[in-house]
């Protein structure tokens, strides 16, 4: 069975082969990770749920700012999750990551209060049960925040293109991109 759909654009034809597509792609969305895990105010311990992870970037970047804590790779595709596992594995620090498949609107095998900072893609987009058409993600959705009580937002609700949150906790979006 190949990989499934999701995976193989991301993994293998957004960026059609070309290399140097690539590098200007990952050149532009660093500074834009940067900017989430900035505006998500990483502490030492703290454990981090990417939700919608892909290949991963966002948690990557989590990885490299905390030298202790957890990161909690989510998302609905396993040979994404496969994909991030692999370099994680190599890297030695399979000790301080999970990695969880889930639709980001079922976050349920997480328990209540065991995360610290939620990360999320900004364009991430769930299907209408009835219909089966894409819609935009829930303008709140509980999370399982540690210290309590955290919602999705979309970064037009609270007031700042960079960053969802409320006073309870620290959720973090990457914002829409440029075009």
């Amino acid at each position: 069975m190949g990989r499934d759909m999701w995976s193989e654009w991301l993994l293998h034809r957004r960026f059609g082969g070309d290399a140097q597509r690539m590098q200007s792609v990952l050149d532009f969305l660093r500074p834009v990770r940067d900017k989430v895990l900035d505006n998500a105010r990483l502490a030492e311990g703290d454990t981090v749920l990417d939700v919608g992870c892909g290949d991963g970037l966002i948690a990557f970047g989590a990885l490299e700012r905390i030298a202790s804590g957890t990161v909690i790779f989510s998302d609905i595709s396993q040979d994404l999750l496969n994909h991030a596992q692999s370099p994680v594995q190599e890297m030695g620090l399979l000790d301080r990551c999970r990695f969880l498949l889930a639709p980001a609107e079922d976050l349920s095998a997480l328990e209540d209060a065991s995360v610290d900072v939620v990360t999320k893609n900004r364009e991430l987009r769930t299907r209408n049960k009835s219909s089966g058409e894409p819609e935009p993600h829930p303008h709140q959705h509980a999370l399982p925040a540690r210290d309590g009580g955290a919602k999705f937002r979309h970064p037009e609700q609270s007031g700042d293109p960079g960053i969802c949150q409320d006073a309870s906790s620290r959720c973090a979006s990457q914002p829409r991109q440029q075009r």
